[in-house]
């Protein structure tokens, strides 16, 4: 363990200077960080790689090292993976480093990145905010209006035949406020919705990016059970007392089917047969409710160790995020949407970390730059899509995190 950083002076700093001195640590030395608080979790991890070389093929989950997974919403896009060389839990007080050798360049990288978080708890020592300094990105902000217009337009070809169901995204950007640090905005996410996976990831070529996803794409849980979840239809909860007094219209019913039916149509192509269906069922999102059903599988009595790599494939990108049949909506949704959606609506999680992985969709989530912040939302949509509802609807689920990272609006 490197001997320059006190390590009484490191355990004495409250959670959000210690997640904030590892993030700034980790994006100022060039490292690969990721920083993530599980469904009902108090505490939150830290994961950060010592190597610039994280990109993959694609996974499997049951050989892999310990660490944390991050797919684009495109699949012929390269997947990193944040090897666990060094791990924090909050919990559990100093980082540890794992017991391994390294080569030049990663040796290198680690010297410079205990320099760097040396640097970053004595500014907060001192009382002053590391520096923070991160990717900055092309902005693509379509009106209202054209983006009313591509549901028109998807609401059509979905009448004429052409697909069943397709998500439309948008982003949003705002003027960064000279108060916000993302490790800040992660602890009072992570306050604000305690059933959500809420992360904070900085990738040398991707950026730093924030989020509280509700979707579970993939989980296991000691090699021997698998879950899935199929999570569509969106309302404000305001509306309802409680959640069982929730009533849902044919639009959302028929949307959150088409996701549950994709994902036992993935069940069919491998032939199993055997799994627990439950629900659907109102599940609450923060500030607005969903339609959900749970899906489980005994991986021990179904004989298949590696469904969870498998499975993963076959979902991404689910039905939610993109539509149905997948091949056409995702040709449709690249050619149309007019920009990248990058790290929106891809995957990211944690992989064999405390004998579970567990890998979420990447929703309600933001993209940080130096001067700006990129909010994204996306509507499913259906022949029964109305435009302006599906344009609120991308309003609603961007004010989640908004109203979060961005107070005094």
């Amino acid at each position: 363990m490197n001997s320059v950083l006190n390590k009484t002076i490191f355990d004495k700093l409250e959670s959000t200077e210690i997640a904030g001195a590892l993030l700034d640590a980790a994006s100022n030395s060039g490292l690969p960080i990721a920083i993530w608080k599980l469904p009902q979790a108090e505490k939150f991890n830290v994961v950060i790689s010592y190597s610039n070389n994280i990109h993959i093929a694609q996974p499997e989950i049951e050989n892999s090292p310990s660490g944390f997974i991050v797919s684009p919403f495109k699949t012929d896009s390269p997947i990193s993976f944040i090897k666990a060389d060094l791990f924090y839990s909050s919990d559990e007080g100093f980082p540890k480093e794992a017991l391994q050798s390294y080569g030049s360049e990663e040796f290198g990288n680690k010297q410079k990145f205990w320099d760097e978080l040396d640097n970053s708890v004595r500014k907060i020592k001192r009382g002053k905010q590391p520096d923070y300094h991160t990717k900055s990105f092309e902005e693509s902000n379509p009106e209202k209006r054209a983006y009313m217009e591509l549901v028109q337009k998807g609401v059509k070809s979905i009448k004429e035949g052409a697909y069943q169901k397709i998500v439309y995204s948008r982003s949003k950007s705002v003027d960064k406020p000279s108060h916000f640090h993302a490790a800040n905005a992660f602890l009072s996410l992570g306050h604000k919705y305690p059933t959500a996976f809420v992360s904070l990831i900085s990738l040398p070529e991707e950026g730093t990016w924030l989020g509280a996803s509700p979707e579970i794409l993939i989980e296991v849980k000691e090699q021997k059970y698998f879950r899935t979840i199929a999570l569509a239809g969106t309302q404000a909860r305001d509306q309802f007392d409680k959640l069982c007094d929730a009533t849902w219209r044919q639009k959302e019913i028929e949307e959150q089917a088409l996701v549950g039916r994709y994902i036992i149509s993935c069940f069919k192509k491998i032939r199993l047969r055997e799994f627990e269906e439950i629900g659907p069922k109102t599940v609450a999102a923060g500030s607005i409710i969903h339609l959900r059903t749970d899906y489980k599988v005994d991986m021990e009595e179904v004989n298949f160790p590696q469904l969870g790599s498998v499975m993963l494939k076959l979902l991404h990108p689910t039905s939610a995020v993109c539509g149905m049949p997948k091949e056409v909506t995702m040709q449709d949704v690249c050619k149309n949407e007019g920009y990248d959606r990058h790290l929106y609506s891809g995957y990211l999680g944690p992989v064999n970390i405390e004998d579970s992985t567990n890998i979420f969709v990447n929703l309600r989530c933001m993209q940080a730059s130096d001067e700006k912040l990129v909010f994204y939302a996306g509507a499913g949509i259906t022949e029964d899509s109305d435009a302006e509802k599906e344009f609120n609807e991308t309003e609603m689920k961007m004010d989640i995190l908004r109203k979060v990272v961005l107070p005094q609006d």
